[in-house]
């Protein structure tokens, strides 16, 4: 095609010019910056010469283009670049300007001006050229001249879309990049070719009308899976408002397509969603309420619009609330929480709200979103769910008292409080093997109330239980955490003393004897006191198992019995009694 060559040459320039200058604004140092503007400078200086260049082979004057016009428009092309490249040294070009000033490109001195002289002038005579074709064109020739940067008119501005630009023979004008990916396989050079020719696939594929001289429609071509298509037809006139041929856009809206099936997917699951859901203005003024808000506040939606949420409001909802909501909001975040509103006819009802920003795309707050949920039902299970949980509570802890009572009662005794005699045997068998264990000791008291017999049977039944109730009382206040006291029977109470030496358990006897031996007892109107005798034996001293070991403590009580008052610990030699004469 005319004008190829010199295009090429024109486009070559113009994209060196932007790359460079691209890195021009991106380096960090100014002296690589000034690098960089003198290489950009090598395309500002050809691009016009090379337009020119196109223009004259385009017009048909590509003979003018000799050696001796290379030369001329190459002179002072070079005289600028050479004193753009020299500009450190004389200053020519930016005219000694302060390189660290970001905007010293934009001052000049003889060479910059010169550079702008010679772009410009070079830029008019090609126009002017263009101006001059077109007039002494035939008027296919003069149609296609202007038909075309119409075209590329339509490409600069809209170049996500397919341009087609055909004249009035349905020959191919112009059409842009995208527009070429719609060609046939086959197809090569479209221009001057019928469109039936170059785009025989799409336009049966489409069912485009070339009949059509204006028209805006929409398709849907299985192109690569279904895809939608939004073409315009539109005419082209001239000056004297002659059709020159016509302008077919189509852009793939597959994407609109999608975003409007998911915009009215939403839009019914709102207009049909079981909750309410309002939208308000930054003040707070209604300007949506779904169908599902009518239903539940009694409100007609168009007698809400613009009105706040404040006509909901029972008075019942503490400040505190509001106070909340608010801070949140203001501060760009979500707010959830519970609300007691007032319907149109009075009745307060429950809602729990949840409350979102809605933003733009500069992230500023445009709306409020509230999508309210009416939990009055709810609220009632819950209380009646807190009243039930209240009584299965006290229920509860009825049980725990009567459990733990009958568990204290299973290994206690009812009137000292002492653990029973099963409890005690089966834990002083644990705490032996935890003593074998351990290597450690273990010691074991028993007593009994001396002359509890004569107690009964003197001051009665009820007064021996009194004297063994306090025994219990003063042996639990006067024992060890670790120990153990039971009632093993009778007036006989068993201590338990993990790790206790014999001496030590003794020395402890010894205090508990005395002790008792001073308490005082009143029954009725009468005052009498009595004493203990105890018996001790330790593991694994006297004993390797727990019967042996109470065995032994009762031999030492035994014997202890026929002094009275007195702690004995077990000792054959010593306990020997002495032989009947």
């Amino acid at each position: 095609m005319p004008g190829a060559s010199g295009l090429f040459a024109f486009m070559l320039a113009v994209c060196f010019w932007s790359c460079m200058y691209a890195i021009f604004w991106l380096v960090p140092t100014r002296a690589d910056t000034l690098l960089w503007l003198s290489l950009a400078y090598i395309g500002v200086m050809i691009s016009p010469a090379a337009f020119l260049v196109m223009v004259l082979q385009f017009t048909g004057y590509a003979h003018w283009l000799s050696g001796r016009i290379y030369f001329i428009l190459g002179i002072p092309a070079a005289l600028v670049l050479l004193s753009l490249w020299t500009d450190p040294w004389f200053g020519y070009f930016f005219g000694n300007v302060d390189y660290t000033n970001p905007e010293f490109y934009l001052k000049g001195g003889a060479g910059f001006w010169l550079g702008v002289l010679y772009s410009y002038l070079v830029t008019i005579s090609a126009v002017c050229f263009l101006i001059h074709a077109y007039w002494r064109s035939t008027s296919l020739r003069r149609d296609q001249v202007g038909d075309a940067p119409v075209g590329r008119e339509a490409v600069v501005e809209i170049l996500e879309d397919s341009v087609l630009v055909i004249d009035t023979q349905n020959r191919v004008v112009d059409l842009n990049p995208m527009a070429k990916t719609f060609m046939n396989q086959d197809a090569l050079n479209p221009i001057g070719k019928p469109i039936e020719q170059v785009f025989s696939e799409w336009l049966r594929a489409s069912g485009l009308d070339l009949a059509l001289s204006q028209a805006r429609f929409q398709i849907k071509v299985n192109r690569a899976g279904w895809r939608y298509y939004d073409i315009t037809i539109s005419p082209m006139f001239d000056h004297n408002h002659t059709v020159l041929g016509r302008l077919i856009l189509w852009r793939d809206i597959t994407a609109q397509k999608k975003t409007e099936e998911e915009f009215q997917k939403f839009y019914f699951a709102v207009e049909q969603s079981n909750a309410s859901i309002v939208i308000t203005d930054t003040e707070s003024r209604i300007e949506y309420a779904n169908p599902y808000f009518s239903h539940i506040t009694g409100y007609d939606i168009e007698s809400v619009l613009g009105k706040t949420p404040q006509i909901f409001k029972s008075g019942e909802t503490p400040d505190a609330v509001y106070k909340s909501l608010w801070e949140a909001i203001k501060s760009g975040k979500e707010w959830g929480g519970e609300m007691l509103n007032k319907k149109k006819n009075g009745e307060l009802f429950w809602e729990y709200n949840r409350i979102s920003l809605v933003k733009d795309s500069q992230g500023n707050v445009t709306h409020y979103l509230a999508i309210k949920e009416d939990i009055t039902e709810r609220k009632k299970k819950d209380v009646e769910l807190r009243d039930a949980n209240l009584r299965l509570q006290a229920q509860l802890s009825e049980i725990e008292s009567l459990h733990a009572k009958l568990q204290a009662e299973s290994i206690r005794d009812g009137l000292t409080g002492l653990f029973n005699r099963k409890f005690m045997e089966e834990t002083l068998e644990r705490e032996i093997a935890m003593a074998f264990r351990t290597s450690t000791v273990l010691s074991l008291v028993i007593m009994d109330v001396d002359r509890f017999k004569t107690v009964n049977d003197t001051y009665g039944h009820q007064a021996g239980d009194m004297v063994i109730k306090k025994l219990g009382e003063f042996l639990l206040q006067n024992t060890r955490s670790g120990d153990m006291a039971c009632r093993f029977g009778g007036d006989e109470i068993v201590v338990v003393m993990p790790n206790a030496t014999l001496e030590d358990a003794c020395q402890r006897a010894e205090e508990w004897r005395k002790t008792f031996f001073e308490m005082k007892f009143v029954f009725g109107n009468q005052f009498f006191s009595t004493s203990l005798t105890q018996g001790v034996a330790a593991f694994p001293v006297h004993a390797a198992s727990s019967d042996d070991l109470l065995n032994m403590a009762d031999k030492a009580l035994y014997f202890a019995k026929t002094r009275r008052n007195i702690v004995c610990a077990y000792d054959p030699a010593s306990m020997t009694p002495p032989p009947s004469s």
